[in-house]
């Protein structure tokens, strides 16, 4: 191999093969084993057999403060959230309202169209079920917001092209980027296995599956950079108000010390998933104090404060809560120990403040 000339190498594969025949996308843990037909429903030998998903999964396990997570791809021109393993009926309620009702809602605007599923959709089709899909191993297992960009569909972005099919769908695109190279005719050439052979066609990096650089490209751009941010300024976020402290009582250097504060989320949306609540590795939110010179004993109250998840500033119709508790200590503090109240969450973030006394 070493010895044939750079331009004489050849690779054939069947169009749309993976590597060893592994579907990347189906094959994550959640949904790939079939309960009941007790086969496997995704694809590869076993659950992140191929090492990228291996590397992804390990990633996602070791950093379970990830929030929320957009995988992008390039052909089809509207957004998948989950779930493609099983219908609606797998979602928590309050779960299915943020992301049809918040981030659907939102992505529906930028898209200007009047239909909601046309250009925010599940994952799941009651034709086919999708397992082992990286978007349901996020949801089900991590709890993390998951969704599936799928950046661009030439019919809805140039209006010219939205009544094209096939042949004429091609000839319009190149048509409409006359002068751009997205296309290379097919022209005969000798291939030294399968001898004479045609080759051409739609360039890799653009053509009906990718944006082609221009109007259509820096239309997508615009739009999607503002919905990301959108999504990055709704994720939750821990805050710490209306921190006081009281001494009660005094005797010689030690003091009797009451401590309030409240720990708010100032996120718009919640600091944990609904589906997180029975996972076992989501703590939920919690408080707790830290005395620098370790001369502080709690009286009242718990070293630390459990608080569950905390609902954020926006509204999620149908669901109430609040975004804020109140928490509340007392101790006893020998001689001038600085103490610190710390909020913690495990996707929300963590703070800290002064106590004053």
């Amino acid at each position: 191999k070493d010895n044939i000339p750079e331009d004489q190498r050849y690779s054939v594969v069947w169009e749309a093969q993976n590597d060893k025949g592994i579907d990347m996308n189906r094959n994550f843990p959640e949904a790939w084993w079939n309960t009941k037909t007790l086969m496997p429903a995704g694809t590869g030998n076993y659950a992140t057999e191929a090492p990228e998903v291996q590397a992804i999964c390990e990633f996602m396990i070791t950093h379970p403060n990830i929030y929320m997570v957009n995988e992008y791809h390039t052909q089809g021109g509207h957004v998948y959230r989950p779930l493609g393993s099983t219908d609606d009926k797998g979602f928590q309620p309050r779960d299915l309202v943020v992301y049809d009702k918040i981030l659907g809602k939102k992505y529906q605007e930028l898209m200007q169209s009047e239909d909601l599923n046309s250009v925010w959709r599940r994952a799941w089709e009651p034709d086919g079920v999708y397992a082992g899909l990286l978007l349901d191993w996020l949801y089900k297992q991590c709890g993390v917001l998951s969704i599936a960009t799928e950046l661009w569909n030439p019919r809805h972005e140039i209006p010219s092209l939205k009544d094209l099919e096939g042949v004429d769908l091609q000839r319009g695109i190149q048509q409409y980027a006359a002068g751009q190279k997205i296309y290379i005719d097919w022209q005969k050439a000798k291939h030294p296995e399968y001898g004479d052979v045609e080759v051409g066609g739609w360039l890799a990096n653009v053509g009906p599956n990718n944006a082609y650089p221009g109007d259509a490209l820096r239309t997508i751009c615009e739009r999607q950079w503002q919905f990301d941010r959108y999504c990055i300024g709704m994720m939750p976020q821990m805050t710490i108000e209306n921190l006081s402290a009281k001494v009660q009582s005094s005797a010689g250097s030690t003091k009797i010390v009451e401590i309030t504060a409240d720990i708010v989320n100032n996120g718009p949306l919640p600091s944990g998933l609904q589906n997180t609540e029975n996972m076992a590795f989501n703590r939920g939110d919690v408080a707790w104090l830290i005395s620098s010179k370790n001369k502080m004993q709690v009286i009242s109250g718990s070293v630390c404060e459990k608080l569950g998840n905390l609902l954020g500033t926006e509204s999620i119709p149908g669901f109430r809560g609040q975004n804020r508790t109140t928490v509340k200590w007392v101790v006893a503090v020998e001689g001038n120990d600085d103490i610190k109240v710390v909020a913690s969450s495990l996707k929300g973030g963590t703070v800290m403040q002064n106590v004053k006394y």
